[in-house]
This record gives C-alpha cells, sequence and structure tokens, in this order.
C-alpha cells in the first residue's frame, strides 16, 4: 500500500472485506458498478492497514485456490484500486459499536473520515444504518443498492 499524496476529491467509500472479495476474488457481476466507478475515479476507496491485513489474510492461497485468483494478484489490484490511510485514531466522539467486533474497524474508518458511504453486507453493520446516518453523515447500503455519483455532463 503506497502513501497517499493528496486527498481525493471524489466521495468517499470504504468497502468491508466481503465486498472487497466480491471486487477482487469472485468477480461478482453485481460489483461491476463499483469497479467502474473506482476505476474511473468517481469514487475513492479509503483503506487502512489493517483493512490490508484482513484481506491478505482472507485471500489466502488455501482460499483463492478455489476461485482460481492468485492471492498475489488479488492483493496487489487491492493496493492499486483503494487510497491508503493510517489505521483511524479516537475521534473524541462516541462511534456506534458494532456487535461484530471485526467489523468495528469499517466503522471506525467511515466515521473519522465521515465517507458518503459504507459498503457491507453484514447485518451488523447494516443494522447501524440509522446511527451512522444520524451521527455521522456516514451511508450504509449494501453494496447491490449502491449507486455511483453522477457526473455532470458538459
Amino acid at each position: 500500500m503506497s502513501t497517499p499524496s493528496t486527498a481525493p476529491a471524489a466521495p468517499l467509500l470504504v468497502l468491508d472485506t466481503q465486498v472487497v472479495l466480491d471486487l477482487l476474488v469472485f468477480g461478482d457481476p453485481a460489483a461491476s458498478v463499483l469497479l467502474t466507478a473506482l476505476r474511473a475515479g468517481t469514487v475513492v476507496w479509503l483503506a487502512c492497514p489493517l483493512h490490508r491485513e484482513e484481506f491478505r489474510r482472507v485471500a489466502s492461497p488455501q482460499r483463492c485456490a478455489q476461485w482460481q485468483t492468485d492471492p498475489a494478484t488479488a492483493l496487489a489490484a487491492f493496493d492499486a484500486l483503494c487510497h491508503p490511510v493510517p489505521d483511524p485514531a479516537p475521534t473524541g466522539q462516541t462511534v456506534p459499536r458494532c456487535r461484530d467486533p471485526d467489523d468495528q474497524g469499517f466503522i471506525d474508518l467511515a466515521c473519522a473520515h465521515r465517507v458518503r458511504a459504507l459498503l457491507s453486507r453484514d447485518k451488523a453493520v447494516l443494522a447501524l444504518r440509522q446511527r451512522l446516518w444520524r451521527d455521522w453523515g456516514v451511508v450504509v447500503q449494501r453494496p447491490q443498492d449502491w449507486q455511483p455519483p453522477v457526473q455532470p455532463t458538459d
């Protein structure tokens, strides 16, 4: 993961590991709109070292073999598509707590950067939709419900 040079201007997203697997390992056709937006730079996916390490662990050679995906290629795609940021520091405000501690890092990162959306299919994350929107302005969506921002035409 390279060091970020400047803050991105496009809307910011946080993607949980399952969504990243859909994008980079499973080749899920439903993720193609998101992949196109990331490649075009119309949205920016923020990822911290904690999330990269989780993806690396989950996309292990043993697991990737069953999906006929090279783990090194998947990790290289992760690094190429994400905008790296440091692990989130405490904000001084109370961030909603997730029932699943493995998902708390995604919530912490989304709140720390006040991202446009946190994409997840995890029920524990989705259960925090109202609080994250009300208190932090973060939209929590299932990836299949997410729509890319409309680009102005000249």
